[in-house]
C-alpha cells in the first residue's frame, strides 16, 4: 500500500515546486505558482471542490460576518471575471 501523509498546503506546493510529489488542489490556490511558473498542473475531469462559509444555526449573523461575506464574494466575482481563477463559478 502506498505511503501518505496529510500535510500544510503551502508546504505541499513548495515540495511540489521542488519536483517532490503530487498534489490535488483547486484552481484558485494554485495560481500564483502557475503564473511564476514553479509548477504546471492539469485540470481533473469531473472532479470539482466546493467552498463554503459556515456559520453556527445557534447563532446570528453579526453585522461583521456579514460584510466579511459580502468582500469575499467580491474577491471571488474579480478573480473569476479576471480569470485568474478560470474554472471557478460564484454561486
Amino acid at each position: 500500500m502506498p505511503k501518505r501523509a496529510e500535510i500544510n498546503a503551502t508546504i505541499a506546493l513548495d515540495l511540489v515546486s521542488q519536483g517532490l510529489g503530487f498534489t490535488v488542489y483547486s484552481y484558485c490556490g494554485l495560481h500564483d505558482h502557475l503564473v511564476a511558473g514553479k509548477i504546471s498542473a492539469a485540470p481533473i475531469t469531473g472532479f470539482d471542490i466546493e467552498w463554503m462559509l459556515a456559520s453556527s444555526k445557534d447563532r446570528p449573523l453579526t453585522q461583521a460576518i456579514k460584510i466579511f461575506e459580502g468582500m469575499l464574494r467580491e474577491q471571488a466575482a474579480h478573480a473569476i471575471g479576471s480569470g485568474d481563477w478560470r474554472t471557478a463559478v460564484l454561486a
